[in-house]
């Protein structure tokens, strides 16, 4: 687990996604910006988290719901929005 801002630390990390075939996954993709450094990266990928935020209710992965919750709380997304989306998909358990 990485923690801290200093892009250094990053460095590894995003160069083992960038090897990915035949490419990063999406939402790992959009964690990797919201996550490392919000404030500088998250800004490109808030369109493609909003798409995932807003596809919650069809979601059936827990796993993949609760990720997309971690990426829309770095970059400060209000989570309001989150739950009412993600509402339905919780109701899988």
């Amino acid at each position: 687990m990485l923690l801290g801002g200093r892009p250094q630390l990053w460095e590894p990390f995003d160069a083992a996604i960038g090897r990915l075939t035949p490419r990063t996954p999406e939402l790992l993709g959009i964690l990797a910006k919201t996550f490392s450094d919000p404030v500088r990266l998250a800004l490109p990928a808030l369109g493609r988290l909003d798409a995932l935020i807003a596809g919650l209710s069809q979601e059936t992965i827990p796993a993949r719901i609760v990720r997309t919750g971690i990426a829309a709380a770095y970059p400060d997304i209000p989570l309001i929005a989150l739950v009412q989306q993600g509402t339905a998909a919780l109701s899988i358990y």
